[in-house]
């Protein structure tokens, strides 16, 4: 079990940032909106841990509940909270159940909203039950279900419920690793449409067939690929003059890799091509790379990058155009963490991204500077 032993912990964060473009579009973007780009956020939190490991049964939690507040954009103001739980359990000598929540609350990035919103609150909802038998040399397999909701406070987004299924069948053997045949359903259906979102489905549905290896390499390095197939279908409501069935297929594949010459050092990467969903389609490229090194027992640093394109289908060309049809995003990264005694870290963290689209109001760059105290106040009953 991946579950790590700790004692109910109470603590705080404080979280001070700025964002030279919190608006993370042109001036024009920001005009529209009626926000400022450059902001100072802080977000004094309360923050929660534990962890359990009775060795056949764990359990552990981990929440963060703050506050933003912003200088000039107070419109922005909202909660944040971030909760999640887990439990296992181990079966018989090679087997295992586990089942997680997470529930999120906080203000939507601008980048993910169309230009007539603004002001808007997301609640995501993501429960999951998985089941999994691995064996050193032999059959492997793995089964998951997941259930996932997605509010939003303004009423021209999208609410949507999720359910999938998910599983792996395979083989190990110690001499190359793991090789199997992987499945997943998914269906998304759709509430709360207006009629102006001509091209909302009222469902989504996506299968996807492949394949995966994952093996050791050496000592050091290890590596995962991934590749299959995936067929999407939407179903587009009868009251809306596009009406019908339309599906969308296409080649997914994935690959990662991850070598620690030290045990200092930590070095991984990532390529990925998805079809996802969101209010309709969306294909996805992801390259990513990070570096970590512990520079001393009680400094520890990171840096990377993340090159992100993601192509969305599905907009009525004939209607004015509020959102962007392809988003490439560029993201450097670095990032210095301080062990103060024993119960406080200090955080520094800066990065810029770069966003290029096919409407200019998504064109831009920023920079976004974020320091961080967090604090332990330890077990609260002794």
């Amino acid at each position: 079990m991946d579950i790590i032993e700790q004692p109910l912990s109470i603590g705080a964060r404080q979280d001070v940032v700025y964002d030279d473009n919190v608006v993370q579009g042109s001036s024009e973007a920001a005009e529209v909106r009626g926000l400022k780009n450059s902001e100072f956020i802080v977000t004094p939190s309360a923050t929660v841990n534990f962890g359990h490991n009775g060795g056949r049964f764990g359990v552990s939690f981990n929440g963060v509940f703050g506050y933003d507040f912003h200088q000039k954009n107070t419109v922005l103001d909202r909660e944040r909270i971030d909760f999640s739980g887990s439990a296992a359990a181990l079966v018989g000598s090679s087997c295992s159940v586990t089942g997680q929540y997470a529930y999120l609350r906080k203000q939507t990035r601008q980048q993910d909203l169309t230009t007539i919103v603004t002001a808007n609150r997301v609640m995501v909802y993501v429960a999951t039950l998985g089941q999994t038998c691995i064996a050193p040399s032999g059959l492997t397999e793995s089964v998951q279900i997941l259930r996932s909701a997605w509010h939003n406070s303004s009423v021209l987004n999208i609410n949507n419920d999720r359910k999938a299924v998910s599983g792996l069948l395979g083989y190990t053997a110690p001499a190359w690793g793991l090789v199997g045949a992987t499945f997943l359903y998914e269906r998304t259906d759709f509430f709360g449409r207006r009629d102006i979102m001509v091209m909302t489905p009222d469902t989504l549905e996506k299968t996807s067939v492949g394949i995966q290896y994952a093996s050791p390499i050496d000592k050091r390095l290890s590596g995962s690929l991934s590749a299959g197939y995936v067929f999407s279908k939407a179903t587009v409501p009868t009251d809306s003059r596009l009406a019908g069935p339309r599906g969308r297929g296409g080649l997914v594949a994935q690959a990662s890799i991850l070598y620690k010459p030290t045990n200092r050092w930590r070095i991984a990467g990532q390529a990925a091509r998805k079809i996802r969903h969101d209010t309709s389609f969306t294909v996805t490229t992801d390259l990513q790379l990070s570096v970590d090194y512990t520079v001393t027992p009680t400094i520890r640093s990171s840096a990377g990058g993340r090159w992100l394109r993601d192509r969305y289908y599905g907009r009525d060309v004939t209607l004015t155009q509020i959102a962007q049809d392809r988003q490439d995003q560029t993201t450097l990264f670095g990032t210095l963490a301080f062990q103060v005694g024993k119960r406080s870290t200090l955080t520094a963290d800066a990065r810029h991204d770069i966003g290029r689209s096919d409407f200019s109001p998504f064109d831009y760059s920023g920079t976004r500077f974020t320091l961080s105290l967090s604090t332990s106040l330890g077990p609260p009953f002794r």
